[in-house]
């Protein structure tokens, strides 16, 4: 019951529930994303982090907020192929910094470290590459991709549910290019 309260007390300060409690709008579009890390997604939406993405850059950051790399080993020096990925992938990062620190004062365990060593790749096939171009320099297996870009498109689709109009077309038309070849063989 005790980390029960100190989860409310985060998502209360941060405005998803208000003192009835009861959750807020913003609280009832993070009811709408389910994942690990759906506090980040969340709050990436509301202070606007994915607005000037182009559909493929929104499956490149989607990756960010899903890969995790075999052995757990972070990538040192991902690729991040846009200026507008680099820029995001930044800003999510330090946001995910700042909810850390706010989960470790609440007593909270902090939400884990973010890898973008899968961004280039979901940009790369979501632009229409073929796997090979996809992959570039990451070394997984035909299966590891498949299974990323699933959960991509997964998440992507959990945009296109909670977001406004236009993430939702940029977010179904991620999901079109995601979904072709080997993804859905």
């Amino acid at each position: 019951m005790r980390q029960f309260r100190r989860i409310l007390d985060v998502l209360t300060e941060l405005g998803y529930v208000d003192d009835e409690p009861s959750p807020t709008d913003e609280g009832l579009r993070l009811a709408g994303i389910y994942s690990e890390v759906d506090l980040l997604v969340a709050e990436a939406l509301r202070r606007g982090l994915l607005d000037e993405l182009s559909a493929a850059e929104l499956a490149g950051i989607a990756a960010l907020f899903l890969f995790e790399p075999r052995g757990g080993e972070v990538t040192l020096h991902p690729e991040l192929p846009t200026a507008d990925l680099h820029d995001v992938t930044e800003e999510v990062l330090d946001l995910a910094d700042e909810l850390r620190e706010r989960e470790r004062r609440a007593g909270v365990p902090p939400l884990g470290d973010l890898d973008a060593g899968f961004v280039a790749a979901a940009w790369r096939w979501a632009s229409g590459a073929d796997l090979d171009t996809a992959l570039g320099e990451l070394d997984l297996t035909g299966g590891d991709f498949v299974r990323n870009v699933k959960q991509v498109a997964d998440l992507l689709g959990q945009l296109r549910s909670v977001g406004d109009s236009d993430l939702a077309a940029r977010a179904s038309s991620a999901m079109d290019g995601l979904r072709r070849g080997i993804v859905e063989a």
